[in-house]
């Protein structure tokens, strides 16, 4: 191997200490510990031109592109990401962030909110074997820097059910990353209950199912220090989740790409549940599972469709920093209950959360509280009854000038709003 190549495996420190009210929970709900993991980011192999890196281990570099180990029946997925065996179906979170389905399709989802990604039921497998079975529900969040969204973290719940064994079997882990200057630190929280939505106030999570005085199934992080992932995979559940944090230093120059992966393993015979609150689809994942089409509501794309389901499902927000404005739009989208309401809130009001040079000056926050009020109040105008909507769409462009963000120039919507007929003719624009 030429010297240039060479990569030294990263170095992990692990230590547990009392956790910051960051949580949403109040004191008497924070969990005592969090386990804080660090790694140097010299992780990775280099390939091709730039800084381009492929997952050690499950990637080679093939004429200066990471592909995952056919050796290893890793036949699908990105070398420089995440490799899957060929019986799973996995879904991601990447860059802006994009969105990537289970039955492949892809679209954004620039919200600096807590959403679901999946809830399965499936087969507790021991040696090709069925013995009970798997509840397991896995959320993630967005959250903000500067003009760009990104995944931030992740929640994994299980409640593993033994056939003849009386004894619950369950955990619930919560994760979040960030990275600066190729070092990368993940705070880990856990509760040792079937805990969705938390609180996770026992600690890390180290669970281990037995049958006849033998494991049979384990659940908890594993940090990946030499690709910068941590990652819990149930795999007698079929269940793996991994994730990747941001580097907000480097921003587009990161080499190894940021992002949240997702998968089932098919051969768990996998039942998708809570699918219309889900922010992605199932396709042929599972069974039950609702077609990509039919997920998609009249008049709206696929982004602006899975958007608006994440506004009105009723999600818990209680990621760390929540914004309190993604529980106020919940509220206010549901007034959206005509097809004419929700295209018209969407087509008015998301470029708020799509222009990155208003989105940097009007909220300077992480968790973009200011941008979802503005948001919110977009909203509040398209859903309100009709023939009432001009007085307080006038709040809404004072609000938009308050941001001292009108000088930008070239954001058509923002032009639109600034206009002086655009409250007399909202309904006609």
């Amino acid at each position: 191997m030429r010297p240039e190549l060479l990569v030294l495996f990263a170095v992990t420190t692990v230590t547990v200490s009392n956790a910051v009210n960051t949580t949403g929970w109040t004191d008497a709900q924070l969990m005592t510990n969090v386990k804080q993991t660090n790694t140097d980011g010299d992780a990775g192999d280099p390939c091709g031109d730039g800084c381009n890196k492929c997952l050690r281990g499950y990637s080679d570099c093939v004429n200066g592109k990471c592909q995952c180990k056919l050796k290893k029946k890793l036949a699908q997925g990105d070398g420089d990401f995440f490799c899957y065996r060929k019986n799973k179906r996995y879904g991601e979170i990447r860059n802006d962030p994009l969105i990537t389905s289970f039955d492949g399709n892809t679209y954004d989802l620039a919200i600096p909110c807590r959403y679901l990604l999946m809830h399965t039921r499936s087969e507790l497998r021991i040696r090709k074997e069925v013995h009970g079975h798997c509840d397991c529900i896995v959320h993630g969040w967005n959250k903000k820097y500067k003009g760009k969204m990104y995944p931030a973290g992740v929640d994994i719940a299980c409640d593993i059910v033994v056939d003849g064994d009386p004894d619950k079997h369950q955990a619930s882990i919560r994760i979040e990353g960030e990275a600066r200057d190729n070092e990368y630190h993940f705070n880990e929280w856990g509760s040792s209950v079937y805990a969705p939505d938390g609180p996770w106030n026992d600690g890390p999570q180290n669970l281990k199912v037995y049958k006849n005085g033998a494991t049979v199934a384990t659940m908890a992080t594993v940090y990946k220090t030499e690709n910068n992932f941590a990652e819990v995979e149930i795999r007698e559940c079929g269940i793996q989740v991994g994730i990747r944090p941001f580097d907000t230093s480097l921003g587009k120059d990161q080499c190894q790409q940021n992002g949240v992966s997702f998968s089932i393993n098919c051969a768990a015979d996998p039942i998708f549940l809570a699918q219309t609150r889900m922010v992605v689809s199932a396709g042929d994942a599972g069974h039950g599972d609702i077609a990509f089409k039919d997920h998609i509501i009249d008049g709206l794309s696929a982004m602006q469709s899975f958007l608006f389901r994440a506004m009105t499902t009723d999600i818990v927000q209680n990621q760390p920093d929540a914004a309190e404005e993604c529980s106020a739009v919940q509220q206010v989208a549901d007034r959206c209950d005509t097809r004419m309401k929700r295209v018209n809130a969407l087509d008015r009001c998301i470029w708020l959360l799509k222009e990155p040079r208003f989105i940097k000056c009007a909220d300077p926050s992480a968790n973009a509280n200011g941008l979802m009020k503005l948001f919110r109040r977009c909203f509040e105008v398209a859903c309100m009854p009709d023939g009432t909507v001009e007085e307080s769409c006038w709040g809404y462009v004072n609000d938009v000038k308050a941001t001292g963000c009108t000088h930008i120039n070239g954001i058509s919507d923002l032009d639109h709003v600034l206009s002086s007929n655009y409250c007399a003719n909202f309904w006609q624009n």
